[in-house]
């Protein structure tokens, strides 16, 4: 039997027969007719419950984040624009104050510079009348030296024209010609 070909096409035969009618009444449970009720029950069970768990936990907890998020958004923006408005007139003020400052500077400046050109007045006329003084005392100096010099050189040449005389001429002229000739010269 165990070689006998009709016996073991019978019993293929017979074990498609059975696959066949376990395929038959075997089908896709979700698409079994028969189990329709309990799987609308669960499917109600699992939507409800995770409905609840979605309705009761996580999206009022979503919502309070998104709400505490938007609150804080809103109360940076709130806090960024009153910054920036202080920046603003921090920034006005401290234009101001260095506008004001060039201004002090240029003052203080223009100050000083006429000080300085007071100062400078002052002192080229103090220093245009001790030279004036100066000058007045040298020239005074310098006529005296001069009549002095003057005065020296009639004496000088009266000493010196009769030696002057005897060696040109080889003669002596007297004191009265010297003095006649000299006046004359001098004069």
């Amino acid at each position: 039997m165990a070689g006998d070909p009709h016996t073991a096409d019978s019993a293929a035969a017979e074990a498609a027969g059975v696959l066949a009618s376990a395929a038959e009444k075997a089908t896709f449970p979700p698409f079994d007719a028969s189990t329709f009720s309990s799987q609308i029950f669960w499917l109600v069970l699992t939507f409800g419950a995770t409905y609840l768990v979605l309705d009761r936990v996580i999206l009022p907890r979503i919502a309070n984040t998104l709400a505490r998020r938007g609150n804080q958004i809103a109360t940076d923006l709130d806090e960024a624009a009153k910054l920036s408005e202080r920046a603003a007139q921090a920034r006005t003020a401290s234009e101001r104050r260095l506008i004001e400052a060039r201004n002090n500077a240029q003052d203080l400046a223009a100050r000083a510079r006429a000080e300085a050109d007071t100062e400078i007045a002052r002192a080229t006329e103090k220093a245009d009348a001790d030279l004036a003084a100066r000058i007045a005392t040298a020239t005074a100096t310098v006529a005296a030296a001069r009549e002095q010099a003057l005065a020296n050189v009639r004496e000088i040449a009266l000493e010196a024209a009769p030696a002057i005389v005897a060696r040109l001429t080889g003669t002596t002229p007297t004191a009265a010609k010297l003095t006649a000739a000299a006046k004359k010269v001098l004069s």
